[in-house]
């Protein structure tokens, strides 16, 4: 699954465990020089790429708007800091919601925490939550 931006609170070590799993992506800070940018210039980047940004802070994108967000091609948010909790999250969140292409992902915010995930659709602002 190809497609990813890992933003800078994701281990740049947590890249190649990522791809393990078939997540596959460059690193914001390591592979694109793209650090210190404020949150909505890293999804406007993403977009221009075409990929789904994933982060280790949900904080961080709060306040992108629901037309950038319908316009993306999604953020995915994991509430850990360890590296391979976030491995585990982010694919126990892959097999739950089906969510694998990028395509699939598009106008989704999918907030993974560790006993559930949340995905949030754009276009409706609707949510909904699954149970790990």
């Amino acid at each position: 699954m190809a497609g990813w931006i890992f933003d800078e609170d994701i281990n740049s070590s947590t890249v190649s465990k990522m791809s393990s799993i078939g997540v596959i992506g460059k690193h914001i800070k390591d592979d694109y020089a793209f650090a210190g940018r404020d949150d909505i210039d890293v999804l406007r980047f993403a977009n221009q790429v075409k990929k789904t940004v994933l982060s280790a802070n949900s904080k961080d994108f709060l306040r992108i708007s629901s037309t950038e967000l319908n316009n993306s091609f999604g953020i995915w948010t994991v509430s850990s800091d360890d590296s391979d909790e976030q491995v585990d999250m982010v694919q126990k969140a892959i097999a739950i919601t089906g969510l694998k292409t990028k395509n699939s992902r598009k106008g989704k915010k999918v907030d993974i925490k560790h006993s559930s995930v949340t995905v949030t659709y754009a276009r409706s602002g609707k949510s909904k939550k699954y149970h790990i």
